[in-house]
């Protein structure tokens, strides 16, 4: 059985994003954090990476998604889409632990973001397992 269509240009889209992003971190961690919805308000921007410990954790996360946007694509190129619906719907486990960090630490608005990213991960492992 083929995967839903809309499936897999919806995970193509979203890895694409996913690989910018993790990029952004190494470029303007400060930026990328607020994005992820990190509280850094008391960061100014002239800090460094070497000056600041929870800047230096941002490219961390950066760096796991664009490992997980080439991994995804190393199964895409092999035509793998049930792999690549596996790893979207395990990568919903730390979309959901992002979404309750996020919750309970930071703004309530990005901690959406997180859970509407983590569903949309799901929800397109789910069609390209179908």
């Amino acid at each position: 059985m083929a995967p839903h269509p809309w499936a897999l240009p919806t995970a193509i889209i979203w890895n694409l994003a996913g690989i910018a992003l993790g990029l952004y971190t190494f470029v303007s961690p400060l930026s990328a954090g607020r994005i992820f919805g990190l509280d850094l308000a008391n960061i100014s921007g002239s800090e460094s990476l070497s000056d600041n410990v929870s800047l230096r954790m941002i490219p961390v996360f950066g760096g796991r998604n664009v490992a997980i946007g080439v991994a995804f694509f190393a199964l895409y190129w092999q035509r793998m889409p049930k792999a690549m619906g596996t790893l979207l719907l395990s990568l919903m486990v730390s979309g959901t632990v992002d979404t309750v960090v996020t919750g309970t630490w930071g703004p309530s608005d990005k901690a959406w973001t997180h859970a509407l990213g983590s569903a949309v991960l799901g929800l397109c492992g789910w069609g390209l397992l179908m």
